[in-house]
């Protein structure tokens, strides 16, 4: 401090709070070691209504016009604001390349059930029932959109925790509900869509294999 060392130990770890302005750590010296060192002294007030701010302010920088006070209400609204309107635009693009996601399972399940026409005609021939056909068309796309959730999944863990790693100091937590959630929603759906894609040629009477022989 101002040139000269000084020892001290560390005696407890607190947990940083980032969206706090009050202090988050302290460093604590006996009386007199740092009587004569230059020193700046801060106070912060908690929250309170934009009136008694005001009245507040005025009081303090009558009463002693060296203290300069700083209100960082409209500040932290200014980030929030900011951070709202980041929000907003990563939701948009995220239900977007939800919608995108979705036309493009229900092309995939359109294109196989027609290319795959004669090979499910042929085991409705052999006897299975309409029932077990469309259990072999969820199951596929259930596992599909399973493993498509799993890797999404694990991207998302993995950017979430380099960017926590590199702006936040590691201060990252999973949320396995939520991800939960996800996994099952992103697999019920990608089988429901596959379903509603394939139900004309899953429907068709194997007649048609007949004939196409």
């Amino acid at each position: 401090m101002q040139g000269i060392f000084l020892k001290g130990r560390v005696v407890n770890f607190r947990k940083v709070r980032w969206n706090s302005f009050q202090p988050n750590f302290f460093l604590l010296f006996q009386d007199g070691v740092l009587d004569d060192a230059p020193k700046t002294f801060l106070a912060s007030v908690s929250h309170d209504s934009e009136e008694r701010r005001r009245d507040l302010k005025q009081k303090i920088t009558k009463a002693f016009p060296n203290v300069s006070v700083i209100d960082v209400t409209q500040m932290a609204g200014k980030i929030l604001s900011i951070t709202d309107q980041l929000s907003v635009s990563v939701q948009f693009m995220a239900w977007f390349f939800i919608a995108a996601g979705l036309v493009l399972i229900f092309s995939i399940a359109r294109h196989e059930a027609l290319k795959n026409q004669n090979q499910i005609n042929l085991l409705k021939v052999l006897g299975a029932g309409n029932a077990a056909v469309r259990a072999i068309t969820l199951l596929e796309f259930g596992f599909t959109g399973c493993a498509a959730a799993l890797s999404g999944i694990g991207v998302s863990f993995g950017f979430s925790f380099a960017i926590a790693w590199y702006f936040f100091d590691s201060l990252w937590q999973r949320d396995p509900l939520t991800s939960l959630i996800i996994l099952v929603l992103t697999t019920l759906i990608s089988m429901g869509t596959a379903l509603m894609a394939s139900q004309k040629v899953l429907n068709s009477k194997p007649a048609g294999l007949f004939q196409a022989g």
